[in-house]
């Protein structure tokens, strides 16, 4: 994969300077871009190759634009599984609009308290602000050393 196509593109508002194929790969084991931009105050980012080409335009795009570039692709994936598994749209789609809205999101903020407190050391309710702040200015955590 030839990473340079994307040089002088652009990730919504900002240009792309340089892009780097990561060791890490995907859930599904395809290949990740460390993308760096042209403007300065933009911290590189890291993408799966599939969302930087979903994302990537020739000219500058506004960031509603560039929101529907990140997640068009994956509405588009979920309603392709839903018509081929021939769910119906008032029963199963029902339970399929609970299972993506509320049940999904908690699941999300389970899984991300979860892994709060293994990089933190503590539960929620014990993270302070100085907690937050060590990790957040020096990207060190408070966590007590065994």
């Amino acid at each position: 994969m030839d990473a340079n196509k994307y040089i002088g593109k652009f990730i919504g508002p900002d240009e792309i300077a340089n892009v780097e194929i990561t060791k890490q790969k995907t859930y599904m084991g395809k290949e990740r871009l460390r993308v760096m931009f042209k403007a300065t105050e933009t911290m590189p980012r890291e993408y799966p190759t599939v969302m930087v080409d979903a994302m990537i335009t020739d000219k500058v795009a506004d960031l509603t634009d560039l929101r529907e570039r990140r997640v068009y692709p994956v509405v588009e994936q979920i309603l392709t599984a839903l018509a081929e598994h021939e769910l119906t749209a008032m029963g199963e789609g029902n339970e399929i609009q609970y299972a993506c809205g509320p049940k999904l999101t908690a699941s999300l903020q389970q899984a991300a308290l979860r892994v709060q407190e293994k990089i933190m050391g503590k539960k929620d309710y014990e993270v302070t602000l100085l907690d937050l702040d060590i990790v957040l200015k020096k990207g060190e955590t408070n966590k007590p050393k065994k």
